[in-house]
């Protein structure tokens, strides 16, 4: 059953709204610094191209609100006129409602919480109206020469396309707003002088009932470095403004501060040539559209002898260049006729999108030799298959011995100083936490895929009842407290953080926050075969892991079907299945309390607790560590 519209802990929060590229990325990661949840960590879109310091916002429900969008004939790059699309939204079914409210909470679990989306600016009354609760806004404003440009560089966007764009987000966001608590302020003044920007931003918060986190200022600073503002209108040669647009933006300026009720002038700014551009483009998505539910009839209409599943097979080989004649020796060993796969092949050779899929397929293998020759030429050294145990690795042997060159290595000396190594024991943290709600990975033996499925998996727990279960349970893999639980960012964790310190030597201390991460859980459990998107640092504080390393170089030896995972189990490997995995040359590591493993970017690896076992993984390195990664896209059916 769906949960009704406003029902669920949705009730306090804030809505930041801006044209894409004006700097809602940074104003969301800075409220976030300052101590308001964005969405659960799996869903949260952080690096990705065009914005390596990442978007910060929870992309099941930017894919929500494209899908609104797309009920409405458009698209985030082609808006529908605003009073065809109010009058649709407003007539949204109780169903579509509900199912926004759940895909909601879906991803913010906290009593507060702030959210991202530019899409917002055209969608927020029914946002309004799904999660019943009031509008409490941040409004970012840019230049919109810089939007313009940004867009052209990261969509290929022509500048007129891009300041028609940015004319009907901004006029549909001030629309929308009219009325509301907004804070208003400029990109630039948030990236020039963060600490002013704080303090302003903190005493709105503070004034509609929001709790933030004292301290944070140094660390939004720290994000929001100068460099990050790209595509200044001064040094461009900006394309020039229409009379509309030009008055627009020169109000938006006046507008900037706090208001208890946000009044702009909604003069007519529709510009002609803004509203023409947009209706050429969604004339071009209606043809894109359009054909591709042509390409979908067609398709459909199809009488086809090989099902589905097998045309991907042989497309996929085909355009791998396996032998025609092996191809069909092993088609015809599963009752398919030779004259009907040579047609088939035939057929698929004759389509320019098979020569396209050759072409890449040819540039994939070439990647795939250049790793196996790497990993061939590593092979020559005598090191090649362990992990080096040191002690005393001074910062900068660290980076160019291990960090730079992606290279694991055990570290033994990292915790000898922690009082956590003796105190933490189940009776501590239910003295120091148990009252405390902490979230769970629960019913894990239910459901093989319990790692790719972490969503419905969650539980929210008392930490007393936790540990109960842990006393009771001192063996099993159904219930882990894994890292994305936020336990140490919890208030009363303070002691807990004061019985370890980040290394110094490695790690940024000005940066912890959301950065470290505790693993608590009964001997047996287990973390699939998988690797990280950023460098961790395991440190072992109690109990024993045995971990499963493999190099990224051996890539197409692990299967990685979809995301960050493998299909493979690593400690039962079916090599009918997976025969590639025979030679995924895995090293084994056993980390003993008090030694800490790093794990570098990319290295795929499996994770079993031998004991009752107490971890915290580091992230917060003082070297660079946001990377933009592809990953494979779930299997289509």
């Amino acid at each position: 059953m769906w949960p009704g519209p406003g029902s669920g802990p949705v009730s306090r929060g804030l809505f930041v709204l801006g044209m894409h590229r004006s700097g809602t990325s940074a104003t969301a990661r800075a409220l976030n610094l300052l101590g308001l949840p964005l969405s659960r960590p799996p869903d949260l879109v952080t690096t990705r191209a065009g914005n390596l310091r990442g978007y910060w916002e929870p992309q099941s429900l930017i894919a929500f609100n494209e899908k609104l969008l797309n009920a409405n004939q458009s698209a985030w790059w082609c808006p529908p006129p605003r009073a065809e699309l109010l009058r649709n939204l407003e007539a949204a079914p109780p169903q579509a409602l509900a199912e926004a409210s759940s895909a909601f909470q879906s991803v913010h679990y906290s009593a507060q919480w702030a959210w991202k989306d530019p899409r917002l600016c055209l969608l927020l009354p029914f946002w309004q109206k799904a999660l019943n609760i009031p509008v409490i806004a941040f409004l970012v404003l840019r230049h919109p020469a810089e939007v313009a440009s940004s867009l052209r560089a990261r969509n290929r966007l022509n500048h007129v396309w891009g300041l028609a764009l940015w004319e009907c987000y901004t006029r549909q966001a001030l629309i929308n707003l009219r009325g509301r608590p907004v804070f208003v302020h400029r990109y630039e003044d948030l990236v020039d002088d963060p600490e002013d920007w704080c303090k302003q931003a903190r005493a709105f918060m503070r004034r509609h009932g929001f709790t933030d986190v004292p301290g944070g200022e140094e660390e939004v600073a720290s994000f929001l470095e100068a460099r990050l503002r790209h595509h200044r209108d001064a040094s461009l040669a900006p394309p020039l403004l229409g009379e509309q647009q030009l008055a627009l933006f020169q109000h938006c300026q006046q507008l900037v501060g706090a208001h208890e009720s946000f009044q702009p002038q909604l003069d007519d700014y529709d510009s002609p040539a803004a509203q023409a551009e947009l209706a050429a483009q969604r004339r071009r998505w209606d043809r894109l559209h359009n054909n591709s539910k042509n390409r979908e009839r067609k398709s459909n209409s199809m009488n086809t002898d090989i099902p589905p599943g097998w045309e991907k097979w042989l497309a996929r080989n085909a355009m791998l260049r396996l032998d025609e004649n092996e191809i069909v020796r092993i088609m015809a060993s599963h009752g398919f006729g030779e004259e009907l796969v040579r047609r088939e092949l035939a057929e698929l050779r004759s389509d320019p999108r098979y020569h396209a899929g050759a072409e890449t397929a040819q540039i994939l293998q070439k990647i795939e030799s250049v790793l196996d020759i790497r990993h061939s030429l590593l092979g020559l050294l005598p090191s090649t298959g362990q992990v080096e145990r040191r002690r005393e690795v001074r910062r900068g042997e660290f980076l160019a011995r291990y960090y730079a060159r992606n290279t694991p290595v055990v570290l033994l000396d990292v915790a000898d100083t922690w009082p956590a190594r003796s105190s933490w024991t189940l009776d501590y943290f239910e003295q120091q936490l148990g009252d405390e709600m902490v979230e769970i990975m629960a019913n894990r033996d239910t459901d093989l895929n319990y790692e790719r499925h972490g969503e419905k998996h969650r539980m929210q727990v008392k930490f007393r009842e936790y540990i109960s279960y842990l006393r009771e349970n001192p063996t099993g893999n159904d219930r882990y407290l894994v890292a994305n639980n936020g336990v140490l960012d919890l208030p009363g964790a303070k002691r807990l953080r004061d019985d370890f310190e980040s290394p110094a030597e490695y790690m940024d201390q000005a940066a912890s926050t959301g950065r470290i991460f505790l693993w608590l859980g009964p001997g047996g459990t287990v973390t699939p075969l998988h690797h990280d998107v950023m460098n961790i640092l395991l440190v072992q504080v109690s109990g024993r892991k045995q971990i499963q390393l493999i190099d990224p170089l051996r890539l197409r030896y692990v299967y990685n079907d979809y995301g960050v995972y493998s299909s493979v189990d690593a400690a039962n490997p079916d090599y009918s299945r997976y025969p590639l995995f025979a030679q995924a040359d895995p090293i084994t590591v056993v980390l003993e309390p008090g030694e800490a493993l790093f794990i570098p970017v990319g290295w795929w690896h499996y994770v079993k607790s031998l004991d009752l076992s107490t971890s915290l993984s580091f992230t917060n390195f003082v070297f660079p560590n946001e990377y933009y990664w592809r990953h494979p896209e779930p299997p289509s059916s």
